[in-house]
């Protein structure tokens, strides 16, 4: 098992700047007053295919996601230098959280969101198994291979289950 010194920051946003162009971000996003709604397959469904969409309508390619009960741990690859990560990320939690409180008469997001830029010095594959290690953490498997509630829109999991994620 892949074990890493990588933790979540916690800080204010960035100048609107530093989201746009061919980065890497790591980004967490919570459930309102963290409830766990992400434990009924129904529910992260409906955000998985929304999530995918509208990556793919910004250019963004998803490196992994991971649901946990009460928030979203995504790493995003921006394809270009007109990406927007804030756009992105508006348009996903207000889309999304119209759809989930029209049908449950739930807010479903917080109100921000955390992220991390990627730089140089940073491991693309210390963050990924910092994200797939978390329900481990969490106590909610022995082993991250065995939850189910993750994915990619560039690899298939066998790519990270036999340990071949590389920084491209």
């Amino acid at each position: 098992m892949k074990t890493n010194n990588f933790h979540l920051p916690k800080r204010p946003r960035l100048h609107k700047s530093q989201y746009q162009g061919a980065k890497k971000y790591f980004v967490t996003i919570k459930t309102f007053n963290n409830i766990k709604y992400f434990t009924k397959k129904d529910n992260i469904d409906f955000i998985e295919k929304y999530l995918k969409k509208i990556s793919d309508k910004y250019c963004f390619d998803i490196w992994l996601y991971l649901f946990m009960p009460d928030h979203l741990h995504i790493l995003f690859w921006a394809q270009n230098k007109n990406c927007n990560l804030e756009k992105l990320i508006k348009e996903f939690k207000q889309k999304t959280g119209f759809y989930f409180k029209k049908y449950t008469n739930h807010n479903l997001w917080a109100k921000s969101y955390f992220d991390h830029i990627l730089r140089n010095e940073d491991s693309v594959e210390e963050v990924v198994y910092y994200i797939l290690n978390n329900p481990v953490r969490k106590d909610l498997v022995k082993k991250w291979i065995d939850y189910k509630y993750w994915g990619s829109t560039l690899f298939e999991k066998d790519v990270f289950i036999y340990g071949r994620i590389k920084d491209k």
